[in-house]
């Protein structure tokens, strides 16, 4: 009778161990285990044409607090990802530190990063809007959706929900 809990056990196993690459990329939060979602998406929210941010200029998050899109005309690539800015002056901006502009997360929603299912959401890579941003601690967050009331919840606790997300995205780069 011993067989029975080693097959019971083998095949639970190979069922946690098979998304991408045969592994399933598990995050536990509490006494509960949640695979993550897309974790095998590209490390950067990009489009077709390998467009970040859906072309807003990451330069006036930080200089303006605004969130405008950039132009073909000022384009740059960084790391295999083309970047659009309003101005040469903003390129120039931020080739001179292109890692301080680019947002957390690979610019994916920074709350269903770390959501545990969170309205039916399982954490992972999950697209952002580019207009629904906070920056903390000199950090460019996007978000999926805004309200008023969502975002005085996620400030009322950034801690929790930046260590919750930054968790998955270690997982999910296996940076753990």
């Amino acid at each position: 009778m011993k067989i029975i809990p080693i097959i019971i056990f083998l095949a639970y196993s190979s069922i946690m161990c098979a998304q991408t690459n045969d592994e399933i990329i598990i995050i536990k939060h509490g006494s509960q285990k949640y695979p993550i979602e897309n974790a095998d998406a590209p490390d950067y929210n990009i489009d077709k044409d390998i467009l970040a941010v859906k072309g807003y200029d990451l330069t006036e998050y930080y200089t303006h607090n605004r969130a405008l899109r950039g132009s073909s005309k000022h384009q740059y690539q960084y790391k295999g990802v083309k970047f659009f800015f309003l101005n040469e002056n903003n390129k120039s901006i931020f080739i001179a530190n292109p890692e301080k502009y680019l947002p957390e997360y690979g610019g994916y929603c920074a709350d269903k990063m770390g959501a545990i299912f969170i309205g039916g959401t399982k954490p992972g890579k999950h697209d952002s809007n580019p207009e629904y941003f906070m920056i903390i601690d000199d950090k460019l967050y996007l978000f999926s959706y805004k309200s008023e009331l969502y975002f005085k919840r996620w400030r009322e606790n950034k801690k929790n929900n930046i260590e919750k997300a930054d968790k998955t995205w270690e997982l999910m780069n296996h940076k753990n």
